[in-house]
């Protein structure tokens, strides 16, 4: 019986063990600016989080407008969210994203936020 209780507690720790993890990112994405009139309209910040519960992803839908380049759709939810704040802007250019990420044995979730210069075409 004390083998049971020990095999018990030892599943319960493991399944309730946190991994988390931060990491920061400043994407190196080519903008040619030189050639267009625009004014910077302002600073915003935005967030996205998806969720896995066992191989099942929830919490992020996909459409969230037009952004170019090799973002992920967790970047691309944030970069949007971030673009909503802003009222007058019409694209968005210097992200910086700080990510986080908590693990759990069977339950995760990842969270990506941006900050962004907001950019007005004349």
């Amino acid at each position: 019986m004390k083998i049971i209780y020990s095999i018990l507690s030892v599943s319960i720790l493991v399944f309730f063990m946190n991994c988390s993890f931060m990491m920061k990112s400043i994407p190196n994405q080519p903008i040619d600016l030189e050639n267009v009139d625009y004014t910077v309209s302002g600073i915003s910040s935005g967030e996205a989080c998806q969720k896995r519960f066992l191989i099942f992803f929830f919490g992020l839908g996909s459409d969230f407008g037009f952004t170019p380049g090799a973002y992920t759709g967790l970047q691309r939810a944030a970069i949007y969210d971030a673009l909503v704040k802003l009222d007058t802007a019409d694209a968005v250019i210097s992200p910086k994203f700080d990510y986080e990420d908590n693990n759990y044995l069977i339950y995760q979730k990842t969270c990506a936020k941006v900050n962004v210069k907001g950019i007005t075409y004349k």
